[in-house]
């Protein structure tokens, strides 16, 4: 299972994550601190602290690794009957991988290029492209649109030129 982060589940928690429609907007730091705290704050409050930001003491970023407070805690929420009780309760309409999904597209839209390397680009690329797949393991409705928003968001990032005037693929020999 991915490690979640206080910024992915965040977007997934949007009202309206449409990816799809969103173009690239590179967001200032400082946004995305405030974003972070903010769902730390909510988090806290729809769960009951039972899940929290990895390594409390320290100043929230939108990095940090959202955890269980116990591994108990997790055992049992991730029990099938328990997990199936869950799924009953949510809106019928409601698929936490499509969502997460859409996050991890929004995520690679507001990568600032300077923080980005080539193996972090990577790495959010596929858990999008692995979310697509799990929010449709049959291919019903082929998640070929979340694919296509995936490679043309990481293209539009890759291409983008760095401080010294060459891009990501430059840099890596692509």
């Amino acid at each position: 299972m991915t490690e979640l982060t206080l910024i992915i589940i965040a977007l997934a928690d949007e009202d309206d994550p449409n990816a799809i429609k969103m173009g690239r907007i590179p967001p200032a730091t400082r946004k995305l601190e405030a974003r972070a705290e903010l769902f730390r704050q909510r988090l806290n409050a729809y769960t009951k602290g039972l899940l929290e930001p990895s390594d409390r003491q320290s100043q929230v970023t939108p990095f940090k690794t959202v955890q269980y407070l116990h591994r108990t805690m997790r055992d049992f929420v991730e029990r099938e009957d328990i997990f199936g009780e869950l799924q009953q309760v949510s809106n019928v309409d409601f698929n936490p991988k499509y969502r997460l999904c859409q996050a991890y597209i929004m995520k690679l839209k507001m990568t600032l290029p300077l923080e980005s390397r080539r193996e972090k680009l990577t790495v959010e690329a596929v858990h999008a492209m692995d979310y697509a797949f799990r929010a449709d393991p049959d291919c019903s409705t082929c998640p070929e649109v979340l694919l296509d928003e995936v490679e043309k968001a990481a293209s539009e990032l890759s291409a983008i030129k760095m401080a010294d005037g060459e891009s990501m693929l430059t840099k890596s020999g692509v």
